[in-house]
């Protein structure tokens, strides 16, 4: 493994391959109609893990937005340079509206009250970019096109001062099920709804709805020729976990695959080996001695626990490193057990071991389906205190 700096003095380290993340970029990309406008890359929650700052940098010549949770993610990434526009997700508290409109961080606005939460915030010299959020079936936030009044309060919305109602989208629920028929309810609710906008003179720059899965499928070109004879605005496409070489599920992992294609993961998260020892049959492992050896085992002591990222509900029921190599025991705060016994090529004290990613055979969209979660979770689970260590693109 080639690292950017010395990790003599590390227990742990994530290590995120930049170059990795351009080619997941461009083959995001080759899915893309032509007539795409662009790229909303999703780095918040600090870019699931990766590194907001350092991921957003190296997208920022590729891309014409970001997407982040939250007011503060969005200033630090301007604290870092960053100077594409950013478009905030969730409902961000009014008393930053101000600083929004200086920053030039674009609001998302799923409701009249909000809008108008918004607009008194602001001075009279302020201009907020807003986007209008459509709530199609997501159930979570935006305006229900569905409502006899939608377009009474949309027009109430737009025509607030010191908003400048930019886009709109909305968010699907489960495009990631190829098979799924909600997806297409969902689409043809916004298209119409776009439609109604646009007939009452109410018209955006941008509309998006794809997220990772849907930046796969072509859906906005299925879905627009049921909508002819008017211009929505430009598409802006809303990847997140493929950026970061995750799929979204099995169905979209084997359509990219149909193509001859194939996302490279980002991360790898190793740790170091503290101890190699051996127990005998009948002896324990850890807190709760929820592991008894069956037999004499070596177990390696590795420098990562629940507090680096590693999820507790590994113990006693994954391999880490290589499938031969099982979690036993339970994970604690600051280490975990391997039972390295039938390792081909087992480490040393001292060494570090690539736990899941590239450089070992176990990846986390794996990991993640063996415990019964997401690699969205895995990847936001490595903690702060486990340090990034990035190989740039070339």
């Amino acid at each position: 493994m080639k690292l950017s700096e010395n990790i003599s003095d590390l227990r742990n380290f994530a290590q995120i391959d930049l170059g990795a993340l351009i080619h997941n970029y461009k083959l995001i990309r080759s899915f893309l109609p032509d007539a795409a406008s662009g790229i909303c890359a999703v780095v918040k929650a600090d870019a699931y893990g990766h590194g907001a700052a350092e991921c957003a940098r190296a997208l920022e010549p590729y891309v014409d937005y970001f997407a982040c949770a939250d007011f503060y993610e969005a200033a630090a990434l301007r604290e870092n340079g960053i100077y594409s526009p950013i478009l905030l997700l969730g409902v961000t508290p009014v008393s930053h509206a101000r600083a929004m409109a200086t920053l030039g961080i674009t609001q998302t606005v799923p409701s009249l009250e909000y809008a108008r939460e918004l607009s008194e915030a602001l001075s009279q010299e302020d201009i907020l970019k807003v986007h209008l959020k459509l709530d199609t079936g997501m159930s979570r936030l935006g305006f229900l096109p569905s409502a006899e009044n939608f377009i009474s309060l949309v027009s109430s919305a737009v025509s607030l001062k010191n908003l400048d109602f930019e886009g709109v989208f909305t968010h699907l629920a489960d495009a990631d099920d190829l098979f799924s028929e909600f997806t297409g309810v969902q689409l043809s609710m916004f298209y119409s709804a776009l439609s109604s906008l646009w007939k009452a003179g109410i018209k955006f720059k941008y509309r998006h709805f794809a997220n990772s899965a849907a930046c796969c499928r072509h859906l906005s070109e299925m879905y627009e020729h049921n909508f002819p004879g008017a211009s929505y605005g430009s598409l802006l496409f809303r990847p997140g976990i493929m950026l970061y070489g995750s799929y979204p599920s099995a169905d979209i992992k084997a359509l990219v695959e149909r193509a001859d294609c194939s996302l490279k993961p980002v991360m790898s998260l190793c740790a170091r080996v503290v101890r190699i020892h051996e127990i005998k049959s009948g002896e324990s492992v850890g807190y709760n001695r929820t592991f008894c050896a069956r037999r004499d085992s070596r177990i390696a002591v590795i420098a990562a626990g629940y507090a680096d990222g590693i999820p507790r509900a590994f113990s006693n029921r994954v391999s880490l490193i290589s499938p031969e190599c099982r979690v036993t025991g339970n994970v604690c705060m600051d280490m975990l057990f391997l039972d390295i016994t039938d390792m081909k090529s087992p480490p040393n004290e001292g060494d570090f071991v690539t736990l899941f990613g590239p450089g070992s055979d176990i990846s986390a969209d794996r990991l993640s389906y063996e415990c019964g979660t997401i690699s969205y979770e895995l990847f936001c689970r490595v903690s702060a205190r486990v340090k990034r260590i990035y190989t740039p693109a070339t």
